[in-house]
Formats: C-alpha cells, structure tokens, sequence
C-alpha cells in the first residue's frame, strides 16, 4: 500500500508575556521579568494582537485573564463594563481573517451560530472590531476543559465518557441543523462547567471549509492535526461528517488517556492519519466494551460516507448500545470481488460434477443429431450429441435403483 505523504506550512510567530507584553524565547514558560503568562507563538505586540492583563480593550472590556491561544486567535477571560458581565472574548490574528472574504464568512457564521441556541453550546454574544480585527465575545465557561481533566486523571469510564460525548453531538446536531460546521472540535474546546455542564466552544469560526486549507501541499491549514479527518488534510473541505470523526477521536482520548493517533511531527501524524486504521487494540486494552469500540471505529472511518450520517444517529447509537448494520465501502468491494469468484468456482463446479455425474431423466427426446434426458419437471436434465442424424430415442430399460438409463437409439445408420 502506498503511504501519503504530507508537508506542513508553520508560521514563525514569537512568544509573549500577556502581563508586561515582553517578547519571550521560545519554550519559555513564565515571563522573565514578572513572572506572568506567557502566550507561545501569539506574535507581536505592536501589531496590536496581544493585550496585557488589565488594559481595556475596545474602550470596554477589560482584560482579566488569558484562556487559551489557538491557530485562529487568542482567548480572554474578560470583564464587560458595558453590561457589567464576564465573557470570553477571542482577538482574531491577523493571518486568520485575509480580506473580505473572509471576514464575510465569519459575520455569516455568527448570525448562524446565534440562531443556534443550545445548552451544550457556548452562547455567542457579539462580533467587534479593536485595531482593524475582529474579536467576537461569548460566553465565559466556569470550570476546566475536557482536555485539562484528560491530563490530570487520565482515562476516564465509559459511564462518564459516554454522557459527555452525548453532549458534544447534541450541541453539534443543533450547530448542524443551522449550517454551520465546528471545524475544530477537541478536548480543549470541551470545557466542562463547575455544575456539571458540558459546553462546545469556537464552533464554526476557523478556516477550513471555504479556502480548502491542506495539509498534503504547501498550503497551511488551521485546526489541531490529532482531530482532523482525511478529507480536511487532503484538502477536501470540512462537512458535519468531519466534526463526527473528530468527536470519535475525543471519545478514544476519553477512553484511553491518549490520541489514537501520536508522532513526533505534524506531518508524521498526519501520515498515520491518512494511512493507518483505528488502533482498536488500545480500546481493547483499555476495557472498552465491543460496542463502543465498533461505534468509534465507525466514526473514524477514512470514507466520510461510511461514518454515520448524522449526530442524531450517532447519539442514538449510543443510547442503543449498537452501531447499526454498515460495512465499509473498500470491504463491499472485498465482498462483491469474493462474491464473484465464488460464483466462477460454484459454477465450474457444478459444470464438473453434473459432467462426470448426469442426473436422472425419466424420459428421452430426440432432436437433430442431440439426445436430451428429461426431468421429472420437464425440464433437461442433461443432453448428448451424436455424430450422426437422431431419428428416435425412447428408454430402453427403467430400474429405479439404477442411476443411469440404457437408450437404444435409432439414427441414419442403424441401430445403437
């Protein structure tokens, strides 16, 4: 089998302190001089995509913390003093919104994403624009990521796993319902709320469906490689059929403590992405039962079409316990390749065994220069060609223990 290769396009961006706005080397955990977060690869200060804690951004909201970073923007814990509420607001990069394209697509996808009003998903609250660049204000999230919680105990029970992943696709079967696709779905866009609430954040807001980003070319793509399905990293463009391979790969994370699919590089993984099928054995080793195994290895097929059709349908597998009849598209053709061999052999077969055992006939006719034994249905049982004109056959002897029949045959040139 031949392995696709992959490249991978990385933007040199620095790192800096989200507390003095100090540029920080690479690998840095805490600013040097004041000990405050520092933010990898954010990229730089004057080009006003980095607030520090505490400065006001907008004229407005007023920065308290920093949420998280992604290849799409930078999240903030934030204090509205407008209204008086806390949100989460995402300060977009520059290299995720070029042109008007673009930005066209996110205002659509907010009106969207704001007609999309679920309990498993984050509720969106407004677009803004500070310096020249959108930032979009949201919902703050009290609690931990899924991710976060991942790494701090590892694999979780299938009793916990399974509610949640429930969650995530009700939150997408609503997203779905509205035409907006996540494009980024992840343990550490799960967040899990202090009162036990399960939240889909940053859905539908990245590149990906429109520009056709790639990973198999020079070009670049956004989104986290462990979570993109084959046809995102061939360039093919996301679906909601992407968003359930990715929510199947949270799910073998919940399970096992770990990525199906690891490497040293972007594109080592990638690889195995394109190329290797679902480790099972590390569910298996994980005591993951049969059922659930067969529904995430139906998720995380490489042929969109043999995933489930819907997160409906994958919600009610779950409740169900099953994964539903399906076989995938390369093993159909296995089977209707087989199927036809089988057909030739059966057939050569039965040629053979009906040539050196003839079946009974219970009558014989004559036709031209043909003799044809025929059946207690009146079918023919079998025929013999002569050599020369058939004038008339008939049975000569009729012993039913006997399994051939003696003809006398009379033809052109006599007796037989």
């Amino acid at each position: 089998m031949t392995r696709e290769g992959v490249g991978w396009c990385y933007h040199g961006f620095m790192s800096v302190c989200a507390d003095c706005g100090k540029v920080i080397a690479e690998g840095v955990a805490s600013c040097p001089e004041c000990r405050g977060t520092v933010i990898p690869d954010s990229g730089d200060r004057r080009r006003g995509e980095v607030y520090r804690i505490g400065e006001v951004a907008g004229e407005r909201f007023r920065i308290r913390e920093v949420l998280g970073t992604g290849s799409s923007g930078i999240v903030y814990g934030a204090e509205d003093e407008a209204l008086g509420q806390a949100v989460a607001l995402k300060v977009y990069w520059d290299r995720a919104v070029e042109g008007d394209a673009d930005l066209g697509r996110i205002r659509r996808e907010i009106a969207a994403a704001r007609r999309a009003q679920h309990e498993n998903l984050v509720t969106i609250h407004d677009l803004h624009f500070f310096r020249g660049r959108p930032a979009l204000a949201m919902e703050w999230v009290r609690g931990e990521s899924l991710r976060a919680r991942i790494k701090r105990e590892g694999g979780l029970p299938a009793s916990e796993a399974v509610p949640i992943a429930q969650s995530v696709l009700s939150g997408l079967a609503c997203l779905h319902g509205h035409g907006v696709v996540h494009r980024d779905v992840k343990s550490s866009n799960i967040f899990l709320g202090a009162s036990g609430e399960v939240k889909l954040r940053d859905f539908g807001l990245v590149k990906g469906e429109d520009r056709g980003a790639t990973l198999t070319g020079t070009g670049e793509a956004f989104g986290t490689p462990g979570y993109m399905s084959p046809e995102v990293i061939r360039g093919k463009g996301a679906t909601p059929r992407s968003d359930l391979y990715a929510t199947g790969v949270v799910l073998f994370e919940m399970l096992t403590g770990h990525l199906p699919y690891e490497g040293s590089s972007v594109p080592e993984v990638a690889g195995r992405i394109l190329n290797d099928p679902p480790p099972v054995e590390l569910l298996e080793k994980a005591g993951v039962e049969p059922w659930l195994r067969r529904i995430i290895v139906r998720l995380m097929q490489k042929d969109p079409r043999d995933r489930f059709g819907s997160a409906e349908e994958v919600i009610k597998a779950l409740r169900s316990r099953s994964p539903g009849m399906w076989i995938s598209r390369k093993a159909r053709v296995r089977v209707a390749v087989g199927g036809v061999v089988l057909a030739v052999c059966l057939g050569l077969g039965w040629a053979g065994y009906r040539a050196l055992f003839p079946p009974t006939a219970v009558d014989v006719r004559a036709e031209g220069n043909v003799v044809r034994g025929i059946s207690e249905r009146g079918g023919t049982a079998w025929e013999r060609e002569f050599p020369t004109w058939v004038m008339n056959a008939r049975v000569f002897e009729e012993d039913p223990e006997k399994e051939n029949r003696f003809l006398v045959i009379y033809g052109g040139r006599g007796r037989g």
